[in-house]
């Protein structure tokens, strides 16, 4: 298995890893993070689900108007390079105006417009949510961070503000997505009607 043995070299501590070389390691969650590769693990079932049904309502509502890319967490974006970083939201969207020219197959070299993470049972919340702040740091410019277990989506802004959304609210896509509301209850709470 030869990607095995590119893999078992590249971890050594002795360097760092770029993009490039994170990308040919194949299948598998990681990202790097100052050139080293952080493995993580597969979501689970809730965190999938809520974060398909967020990811479905936004990639309906940005594909029939044709508004620019949605990814899952199976797409990473490089946000720094020497040392590289490439990070992953559970759902990114890129707007239109961004993609022309822009090399989309590796990493692009550019945060999503908006990002979102869904808290999963292990996570420690000050982790997912350092990680919305690393995501504005580098030009996102709307992030959601979904606590299933809380039902509440916590809505950060690049002027560092900070709102919490509960069951009763409704999200909505700013400027990022202009139009663009989703009812938090059935999108974070774990089931639709």
């Amino acid at each position: 298995m030869a990607k095995g043995v590119v893999y078992d070299e590249v971890m050594s501590e002795a360097r760092l890893v770029t993009a490039e070389e994170l990308l040919a390691m194949g299948e598998g969650r990681r990202e790097l993070i100052a050139g080293r590769v952080v493995e993580m693990s597969p979501a689970g079932h809730e965190h999938s689900c809520v974060a398909m049904r967020i990811g479905r309502h936004i990639g309906n509502f940005v594909e029939s108007a044709r508004l620019g890319n949605v990814s899952t967490a199976d797409g990473g974006f490089r946000l720094a390079r020497d040392p590289d970083f490439v990070r992953v939201p559970d759902i990114g969207f890129v707007v239109a105006a961004r993609l022309p020219g822009l090399d989309t197959r590796g990493y692009p070299h550019l945060a999503p417009d908006l990002a979102v993470e869904v808290v999963a049972p292990d996570d420690r919340f000050s982790e997912v949510e350092a990680k919305a702040r690393m995501w504005l740091a580098h030009g996102t410019r709307l992030v959601w961070v979904a606590d299933p277990e809380q039902r509440l989506v916590f809505v950060y802004r690049p002027d560092g503000s900070r709102v919490v959304h509960g069951e009763a609210d409704t999200l909505d896509g700013g400027d990022v997505l202009p139009g663009f509301a989703l009812p938090v209850a059935p999108s974070v709470a774990g089931r639709e009607n």
